[in-house]
């Protein structure tokens, strides 16, 4: 994974991101493919929180978003606290189904830094967001 990092996501995936003329007046998906092109080791939060908002390298950037969690389980992007974790938290089921090691990851760090946490200081949103994952 170390290796990884180095590597963007179309270098990982063997493709590259043209886009068609259409989605070249579209600022997300203008900014989708050139994240596609940054090596994962740049990647800030808020570069995270897009792409796995937009389900794109979901396989190489929930675990480098794992790791940030760890440091911060509220790592904000440009939004509020906790909006990484929520756009984790609502990547499809069939994701976490094929990779069982992040999900248990994640649920363990949930489970460790949650009882830590000022519940008054979380948006709604996040908390009903965790509550939902650790009810399935």
């Amino acid at each position: 994974m170390k290796d990884d990092l180095n590597k963007s996501i179309n270098e990982l995936e063997g493709a590259e991101s043209e886009l068609d003329s259409n989605q070249q007046e579209y600022p997300l998906a203008r900014r989708c493919s050139e994240l596609r092109e940054k090596p994962l080791k740049n990647y800030t939060v808020e570069d995270l929180r897009l792409m796995i908002g937009q389900g794109i390298g979901l396989s190489w950037l929930v675990p480098v978003a794992i790791e940030k969690l760890a440091e911060n389980l509220f790592s904000e992007g440009d939004f509020y606290p906790g909006d990484l974790l929520i756009n984790v938290l609502r990547i499809e089921t069939n994701y976490w189904i094929t990779h069982a090691r992040e999900r248990a990851a994640l649920l363990r760090l949930l489970e460790e830094k949650l009882p830590f946490t000022e519940k008054a200081e979380i948006p709604k949103s996040v908390l009903k967001a965790i509550e939902t994952v650790l009810t399935e």
